[in-house]
């Protein structure tokens, strides 16, 4: 989701998920662009009936470092406001939250020097994996999934490598982007987003 996007408003595309040469299957690929003008358009892409199988992905150009917090809370509350929009009932979207909380919980810090194993995490697993009369246990940080909207999100924090030029040409320093890692983590607390950078 970038401002200076040229291109469809909303583009489609897929993904194969291959072993050899065989496909084993295919990851549908919704891309809104450009302004949050187009965010009516989410609905072709997130909808009730598809909400269960769905990721959520915010891209942030970290080259302007001055845009990520006010970007990624703009985009975070058009998903939100979309999602409310679809009204979905409390069966259907207790599961979804409940799923969320239950990967939140068992998530574990990788150990500093330990090999790192190839791990596919099925995200969008039926929320039937999350049964109601299950318990779930609380949430002890009280900033945590404090919007749980039912849906993985991942933001993205794209174009890290410029972190030099930031450097040289605006005299951003190693506190300063630790100040900036730590806004964006404590925002993704809240909705129990992954945050990466590329």
């Amino acid at each position: 989701l970038h401002k200076d996007a040229k291109g469809l408003a909303i583009d489609y595309t897929y993904l194969e998920v291959k072993e050899d040469e065989d496909v084993l299957t295919r990851i549908n690929v919704w891309q809104l662009e450009g302004e949050r003008e187009h965010d009516s358009l989410l609905r072709f892409a997130l909808n009730a009936e598809n909400i269960h199988k769905s990721v959520i992905l915010i891209t942030l150009d970290f080259s302007k470092p001055w845009d990520l917090s006010h970007t990624l809370e703009a985009w975070l509350e058009t998903v939100s406001n979309h999602i409310k929009g679809l009204r979905l009932t409390s069966k259907v979207l207790a599961p979804l939250r409940n799923k969320l909380i239950k990967r939140y919980h068992e998530y574990t810090e990788p150990e500093a020097g330990a090999k790192k194993k190839r791990r596919v995490i099925d995200l969008t697993a039926s929320s039937s994996a999350v049964e109601t009369d299950e318990e779930i246990p609380t949430i002890e940080d009280e900033n945590a999934l404090t919007q749980n909207l039912g849906i993985p999100i991942v933001v993205a924090c794209c174009k890290t490598d410029f972190v030099g030029t930031l450097e040289r040409n605006f005299h951003f320093r190693d506190d300063e982007f630790e100040f900036i890692q730590q806004h964006l983590r404590k925002i993704c607390l809240k909705y129990g987003a992954s945050l990466i950078y590329t």
